[in-house]
């Protein structure tokens, strides 16, 4: 593995590290490992070798990446949150590696930069200056100019039972924390943090939610 193979490879680890589901598989498990596991694998060990340069290629970095998740899919032991957490860490995994992110070469890692600089700029042209009127993106308390009553810990937990699905839940999560950093932690279990939440985090989460189940009962419907 050569240094721009390496560099690509450590900025995949990097992206996948900005998701708060990284942190369920970043470190060994707390639990034995099952005997599902053949090859106990965490993602920061991963890391630790591709900064030493203890891969010989690519392949085998993509390799024990994926081991990770599978280890997590085939094992009877991690709960239904985890077992989503890697789904989608893997999704995002697999699509880096479709979209050319490990680059072979600097010629292709400076490709690859370029391309990206380029899809980033037609990204911006799309999006409406920011100056402009977001009617959509805007809390309900600034269209209507009123005061909205912010939700109580107890409705908020109330909500979250309702939505009850995992994978809402996780969405709910991630939600918040683009938000309000360390308002939840993400492990082997989901926590809101209802008592360091800003009125305005509380406000956005109970919105989210509430469209959350709205989308559910029209599908339902459907």
């Amino acid at each position: 593995m050569n240094i721009y193979q390496q560099k690509s490879c450590l900025e995949i680890l990097n992206k996948l590290a900005e998701n708060p589901c990284y942190r369920m598989f970043s470190d060994p498990p707390t639990s034995q490992p099952s005997k599902e596991c053949q090859r106990p694998l965490y993602l920061n060990f991963i890391k630790s070798k591709l900064e030493v340069g203890m891969y010989d290629s690519t392949r085998e970095f993509v390799f024990d990446v994926r081991t990770v998740f599978r280890n997590v899919e085939k094992s009877n032991s991690c709960g239904e949150y985890k077992k989503l957490g890697a789904k989608l860490l893997f999704l995002k995994f697999e699509e880096m590696i479709a979209n050319g992110h490990i680059t072979q070469s600097e010629l292709d890692c400076n490709l690859f930069v370029i391309s990206n600089e380029i899809k980033n700029l037609e990204e911006s042209i799309q999006k409406p200056p920011p100056n402009s009127p977001k009617t959509k993106e805007m809390p309900a308390s600034f269209i209507l100019h009123e005061k909205v009553d912010v939700p109580t810990t107890k409705q908020l937990q109330a909500a979250l039972r309702i939505l009850n699905e995992p994978s809402l839940i996780i969405q709910a999560a991630i939600f918040a924390l683009e938000k309000q950093k360390g308002c939840v932690s993400i492990g082997q279990t989901i926590d809101f943090h209802f008592r360091i939440m800003k009125s305005q985090t509380k406000i956005d989460l109970y919105t989210f939610i509430i469209n959350k189940l709205k989308e559910v009962a029209v599908s339902g419907k459907k």
